[in-house]
């Protein structure tokens, strides 16, 4: 039995190896490459199902994501099916989270040995989103680099490869360092590029975070007069950059300020804050209207198209699918269950990354430093999806969806080797 089961094992390890590499190497440099990964990982969950358990001191951290992602799945999936009149498109949202449970016994297979093949991925991805970033900016003439997605999808999550390469790489080898400082010179000047405001407030956030949360780790194999040298280029990569986009920066930053001003004085809302606020007044409103299950996909564009109409909201948000806001978005569709879904959905997960970090910091556990790491970037991509949600849905867009769902399994994967490992150690 043993000699029949190994190859299988082997074949389906090499192939998880692959799938954590694809999956942010793809995410943005290709059309749908954040799919390719996902579907690599859906795959081999399928072929674990016939035996869908994890270990048993993991199953706390797989049954609290698992009901994150099932409660929102099964919102969107009720919100879909009751929708008049009911499209049958309307499926591909919630399908996305079925195809994320799917994935979760790959996801719970995942060993320290694939955290290698997962730094070569992010580092590939970062870096191949700055150079289309710089081609699309620079060579094709663009205003501002979008990548194969929505501007702002494609600047915030380059900005979070660039910041997951550098905490995985920060206290590693002078080589590894180095490339981790690159990777995140390239995630900010993609996020530059891209010209997307919201991650141009959380990108001080989510770095100083980072530092706080790595500063106190050890750092063996990294000589002091390297580390400040590789500081030093970096002060001088960012200044670079910063000096070189900085009137794109100052220019967008004005703009916003004098936009706000504009709508503060007399209600313009032909901007990009103006339409903004404007939107989100209207989703404030129209949740109030119906607290509890809000009005659905269909009844939410059908009464902005209403009221457009009838001239008690501008025409010009009739055009807009979204309300520019994660939480207004889902009291406006979904009421106080589709903010009870949402909050399980960022909440569940961020509480998984934080215990998992004092406990990688206060207990003498195996693998503590790989724990820490990953609970790192899981904060990183918990509050940095709340804080892009902001200003913009992110779960609106396939890209936004599908790297939250996949790489926060795929962190919360190398969280659960710690425990894995802990287990052995008892045993």
């Amino acid at each position: 039995m043993i000699q029949m089961t190994a190859p299988v094992d082997a074949w389906r390890n090499r192939l998880l190896g692959v799938a954590l590499f694809t999956l942010p190497a793809a995410s943005l440099a290709f059309k749908s490459g954040y799919s390719w990964g996902a579907l690599l990982l859906c795959v081999i969950g399928a072929l674990t199902w016939r035996n869908p358990y994890p270990p048993l001191n993991t199953r706390h951290i797989w049954k609290g994501w698992g009901m994150a992602i099932t409660s929102i799945g099964l919102l969107w999936l009720l919100s879909a099916i009751f929708d008049t009149p009911f499209r049958l498109n309307s499926l591909d949202r919630p399908s996305k989270f079925a195809l994320a449970l799917l994935a979760l016994p790959a996801a719970w297979q995942i060993r320290p040995h694939h955290t290698r093949p997962l730094i070569w991925g992010m580092l590939t991805g970062v870096f191949a989103a700055a150079a289309l970033a710089a081609w699309q900016v620079n060579l094709e003439g663009m205003s501002r680099a979008w990548g194969n997605t929505n501007a702002i999808h494609f600047g915030n999550l380059a900005l979070l490869l660039g910041l997951w390469s550098w905490i995985w790489t920060r206290h590693d080898t002078p080589a590894w360092s180095t490339a981790g400082w690159a990777a995140l010179v390239a995630g900010l000047y993609t996020s530059i590029a891209s010209e997307a405001r919201g991650g141009w407030l959380m990108a001080p956030v989510l770095l100083a975070l980072a530092i706080w949360l790595t500063q106190q780790r050890p750092q063996p194999s990294l000589r002091r007069t390297a580390r400040w040298g590789q500081t030093a280029a970096t002060v001088v990569l960012v200044g670079g950059i910063l000096s070189w986009q900085w009137p794109i920066v100052t220019d967008r930053l004005m703009l916003a300020w004098q936009e706000t001003q504009l709508h503060a004085q007399n209600g313009t809302t032909n901007t990009s804050v103006g339409q903004r606020l404007a939107h989100w007044k209207l989703a404030w409103e129209m949740g109030s209207e119906k607290p509890l299950t809000g009005w659905g996909e269909t009844g939410y564009q059908s009464e902005k198209q209403a009221r457009a109409s009838r001239g008690e909201i501008p025409a010009l948000l009739a055009n807009f699918g979204h309300a520019h806001n994660e939480w207004l978005e889902m009291w406006a569709k979904h009421g106080a269950l589709g903010l009870l879904a949402l909050g399980l959905l960022l909440g569940v997960p961020g509480w998984i990354y934080a215990a998992s970090w004092r406990r990688a910091r206060t207990a003498s556990i195996p693998h503590a430093d790989l724990c820490q790491r990953a609970s790192v970037c899981g904060l990183v991509l918990v509050i940095g999806y709340f804080g892009f949600g902001m200003t913009q849905v992110m779960l609106a867009h396939n890209s936004g969806v599908m790297m939250y769902l996949f790489m926060n399994s795929v962190f919360l994967g190398l969280i659960s080797t710690s425990w894995v490992s802990s287990s052995a150690q008892t045993d």
